[in-house]
């Protein structure tokens, strides 16, 4: 799962939190380089925002003067281009409508929801707690200030500010999956649980909850409960490639292999679905089923597949060492 994070400390926290987990809205977009072509402008966005505080055009021709505007219009024409995906101008309007009459807390709240996707955690951080000072019992800030502290690894400011957020609305399903992330993290094992079926309880149909869920069960051990999960975000139209291969490891677990092969065939290439099959046969010790998968993902894909020639090479040296018996009894192949 690449994240992307502009920071490596980020990436460093993050991966080791958000490993498998998937979300349906954006809830931790990376930056991928911080470099992105949106509504036809190449540059870096720290840079563009620079810029743009100390009055810079960054472009003449793709920001063009506008005449004197409100505050509320100047926040109506920064939704306008997000619906149109262009962030670089939507950032442009927002940042005008701070500076003039009397913004309203939903401009400076989506401006930091901006910040926030683009991982300038500081700038996202800012905005909230502006807005916080003039509204403490503001539950859509507490949320977003609690998700910037989590991308930035500060689990403890993540964790109180999440709380808060539930304090006004109980019914943040955000606030309890992240919740039930930290907690994962920390090895809270029940409170963990309870706030994922919360947030499942909260939002029943949606596919990405529930493979959230799916996978602290398989973590857990419960196979049959996370396969439930699993299957359940499918039948919803949950088709992210994680959720398979998640399904793929659960029905491993239970000895269901041709349906596991079936779920990783999802994903990509059968010599793909082979060489993953045979990752998790050599991990759990099956190095003769594991070998006959990467012998069949060569024979598919001979050129691009180096990686099942290694993993081959790994399962055939277990093989020698410990011989092609398991608990007394010989291995079946590979589905």
């Amino acid at each position: 799962m690449d994240l992307g994070w502009c920071n490596e400390t980020q990436r460093t926290h993050v991966r080791q939190l958000l490993a498998g987990l998937m979300f349906v809205l954006i809830i931790l977009p990376g930056c991928s380089t911080n470099k992105d072509k949106i509504g036809g402008y190449t540059g870096n966005y720290k840079e563009i925002l620079d810029r743009q505080r100390t009055g810079t055009p960054v472009d003449e021709n793709l920001m063009p003067n506008l005449p004197e505007m409100t505050a509320a219009e100047y926040e109506q024409l920064g939704d306008n281009y997000i619906q149109q995906g262009n962030v670089t101008m939507a950032f442009t309007q927002y940042n005008k409508g701070l500076s003039s009459d009397a913004p309203k807390a939903s401009l400076r709240h989506k401006l930091a929801v901006l910040f926030l996707r683009k991982g300038l955690l500081e700038d996202a951080q800012a905005q909230f707690q502006e807005i916080l000072k003039l509204d403490p019992g503001n539950g859509a800030a507490h949320e977003g200030l609690a998700e910037a502290y989590l991308q930035s690894g500060d689990y403890e400011s993540a964790e109180k500010h999440f709380r808060k957020a539930l304090a006004v609305d109980a019914g943040r399903w955000k606030s309890r999956n992240f919740l039930g992330l930290i907690y994962d993290h920390q090895k809270r094992r029940q409170d963990a649980i309870a706030e994922y079926e919360t947030a499942v309880s909260l939002r029943p149909k949606d596919p990405g909850l529930r493979n959230n869920l799916g996978l602290w069960y398989l973590t857990n051990k419960e196979y049959e409960k996370a396969i439930a999960e699993f299957d359940q975000a499918v039948q919803l139209g949950g088709t992210d490639p994680r959720i398979y291969n998640n399904l793929a490891l659960a029905l491993d677990k239970v000895g269901r292999y041709q349906d596991a092969w079936e779920a990783f065939r999802k994903t990509g290439t059968p010599a793909k679905a082979y060489n993953n099959l045979g990752v998790a046969f050599l991990e759990e010790g099956l190095n003769e089923r594991a070998t006959v998968c990467f012998q069949k993902a060569i024979e598919l894909s001979p050129a691009y597949y180096q990686q099942a020639n290694e993993n081959l090479l790994k399962a055939q040296g277990s093989l020698r060492s410990n011989g092609s018996q398991v608990n007394g009894h010989k291995q079946p192949t590979c589905p």
